[in-house]
């Protein structure tokens, strides 16, 4: 009878175990309160071949349709009171881009004046989540979408291009991940030979 007993305690324990290690492994990762966080912008010149032929003179103009212009994303997933952990940006959205693109125009021979042709970018995402998966894990996913247009005189319009850039990263920096994206959306724009032949066009010149 305890030869019977013993082998159904064991199995018994067995069990126990199976059951109640999935809970001890969940109680090492609690939830923890998402704090607001602060990130800086950066952007870094794409490498481009050579300055553009005939290139000319070109106005830029950023507008910033978000709802925040200083919220730039949220810390979700493992969390609690995820509502809490706003990233937001210090830096002017606005500008950066402006910036940016200014900067890869310039590179490619374009005197940066009011003129009559313009490269008109609407910023409509900027978006930065980071996702915390344990107590020691997260992932970052970046996501940046701009509308751009290159008008001429009387605001005609000779490029209209949804633009995006992403980028993710495992354990790594937010602010990095973000100022990736930005580098993509904007080497994305400026590789575009449509996007420089429009500009040509806008100004009169080559087409």
């Amino acid at each position: 009878m305890l030869a019977y007993i013993t082998p159904n305690l064991e199995r018994g324990a067995l069990l126990w175990l199976l059951v109640i290690a999935p809970l001890l492994n969940s109680c090492l990762d609690i939830p923890r309160e998402a704090v607001p966080e602060t990130v800086s912008l950066t952007y870094t010149p794409v490498e481009i071949a050579k300055p553009v032929k005939g290139a000319g003179t070109i106005a830029v103009i950023v507008n910033d349709f978000r709802a925040d212009p200083q919220k730039v994303g949220n810390v979700t997933g493992t969390v609690l009171k995820a509502g809490k952990g706003v990233i937001t940006t210090g830096a002017d959205v606005k500008k950066v881009v402006q910036k940016a693109v200014e900067t890869e125009l310039g590179k490619l021979g374009f005197a940066i004046d009011a003129t009559k042709a313009t490269v008109v970018i609407d910023v409509t995402q900027f978006d930065l989540q980071h996702v915390v998966v344990s107590s020691d894990d997260y992932q970052s996913q970046a996501k940046i979408l701009m509308h751009a247009e290159v008008r001429g005189a009387d605001q005609k319009v000779f490029y209209s291009q949804l633009v995006t850039g992403e980028s993710y990263s495992s354990n790594g920096s937010d602010e990095q991940t973000l100022s990736l994206a930005l580098n993509r959306a904007v080497g994305n724009l400026i590789t575009d030979p449509k996007f420089i032949k429009a500009i040509l066009t806008a100004e009169g010149g080559p087409s």
